[in-house]
């Protein structure tokens, strides 16, 4: 007998099916090759002792899911209960963008960042693009320093914004601004801003253009953000950062999941 949680842990976590999928375009896999597949078949109460162990891991899961889907919540109210004098932010930030050479990326140099690397309040670098070390003389405005808010400026991310929380050589290329104010502290709060569901809806508002259309640097520069005293800005950003700390404890959790099951069935078996 076979319990069929047990063969979906088996297949989820340690089963690599591209490994029994044919070589065509698209690659598939055939109904012989899956019977003719061969994996352990413990006793049953091995296999509900593994199962038991797998559920503990999921539930740890779906309750850092749970929680994280909370903290998102509290960040958006603490941004949503601002009530401070509205500034352009042109007046609080200098806006900078750069660009590449002709023909583009090249294979190696010095790191290149697009609207690409802009993935979820983050610079996502699992793909790197490069411009030469040469041509950065050229673009001395577009050095990306700690602590500037990086922006997309046109296509479907138009608007999207990263934090840069750790020193980095790269410079941006001709679809991101940097914006940057002298205090850390103004521009973790800008970004928290920008970042917020608020701030996206009205940096929607000023793209322009056909199609996908864009953001052009005037429009940015006169758009109205609030601007609280520094001390109650350091205060939301504390708040914020309070917050993440419980994000990215709950993302380990999940992340280390699938190692965690994978464990339990060699564990046993």
């Amino acid at each position: 007998k076979i319990l069929y949680k047990y063969l979906f842990e088996y297949f989820d976590n340690i089963i690599i099916l591209k490994d029994i999928a044919s070589s065509s375009n698209p690659p598939s896999i055939n109904s012989t090759n899956l019977k003719n597949l061969q994996i352990p078949l413990p006793p049953l109460d091995i296999q509900e002792k593994i199962v038991k162990e797998c559920e503990i891991v999921d539930n740890e899961v779906e309750t850092a899911k749970k929680e994280n889907e909370e903290v998102a919540k509290k960040r958006e109210e603490i941004i949503g209960n601002i009530n401070a004098t509205m500034t352009k932010i042109g007046n609080i930030v200098d806006i900078y963008t750069g660009k590449r050479p002709k023909g583009g990326a090249v294979d190696s140099g010095v790191l290149s960042l697009g609207g690409e690397h802009i993935q979820n309040g983050k610079i996502d670098l699992s793909n790197k693009k490069y411009i030469p070390t040469n041509f950065i003389k050229n673009i001395p405005n577009a050095k990306i320093e700690k602590d500037d808010i990086l922006m997309c400026k046109d296509g479907a991310k138009s608007g999207k914004v990263a934090f840069v929380d750790t020193t980095i050589e790269a410079y941006v290329n001709e679809h991101l601004f940097i914006l940057r104010n002298q205090n850390k502290i103004t521009n973790r709060y800008i970004f928290e801003f920008l970042f917020s569901t608020k701030g996206q809806k009205l940096l929607k508002n000023i793209v322009t253009g056909s199609a996908q259309g864009g953001i052009n640097s005037t429009n940015l520069k006169n758009l109205q953000i609030p601007l609280p005293p520094l001390a109650t800005q350091q205060q939301i950003v504390s708040q914020i950062e309070e917050l993440e700390n419980i994000i990215n404890k709950n993302n380990q959790i999940i992340d280390s999941s699938k190692q965690k099951k994978e464990e339990i069935l060699k564990k046993y078996l």
